[in-house]
């Protein structure tokens, strides 16, 4: 069984066939590319590549609410690399769906400090499932380890659940 793993700033194709060929098992998480249209152009890219390095089994980082296509602004991306794996023939998937990371509100410490408010895109009172990357991590592992996945299946990685009104007294609690 061979796992690799392949970082690449700017990804090209003759890298990513040499560094793909003859795996086992891969991780991957699509690139964030801001213009729709390049995003739609590098996925079908990976997934063509990724058909012909002969690799069978992807675990796929994705995030919750990449079940729909539309309404869920950049996530919709993630929408379409889960359609364009799903679509590979002979090559079995497993979507890690992740809620928001943890280590995202690192950046919404000055907000809190200076404004007192946490801002974001969802109501005080709505729910929202969170995640550790060390979850993810584990999860992901677990996955190549036992590659007892087969076909296109989903696991939703979420480490608690909050709302942001939760979470605004908990970060403005402990940052002061």
């Amino acid at each position: 069984m061979a796992f690799k793993t392949g970082v690449r700033v700017t990804p090209s194709a003759d890298r990513l066939y040499s560094t793909w060929g003859g795996t086992t098992g891969f991780t991957s998480r699509t690139i964030s590319l801001s213009d729709f249209n390049s995003r739609k152009c590098w996925i079908s890219i990976f997934s063509v590549i990724l058909k012909a390095s002969g690799v069978k089994k992807v675990v796929n980082l994705s995030s919750v609410g990449a079940d729909q296509a539309d309404g869920v602004g950049p996530v919709s991306g993630l929408h379409l690399a889960e359609e364009a794996l799903k679509s590979l023939n002979g090559v079995d998937i497993r979507h890690l769906r992740a809620g928001f990371f943890y280590t995202n509100f690192y950046s919404a410490i000055g907000m809190i400090r200076q404004a007192g408010i946490y801002g974001n895109n969802c109501g005080a009172d709505a729910p929202v499932a969170m995640v550790h990357p060390r979850d993810i991590a584990a999860a992901a592992a677990e996955a190549l380890l036992s590659l007892g996945f087969k076909g296109s299946s989903v696991r939703y990685v979420v480490s608690d659940e909050r709302t942001s009104r939760e979470i605004t007294a908990v970060l403005g609690a402990s940052i002061g």
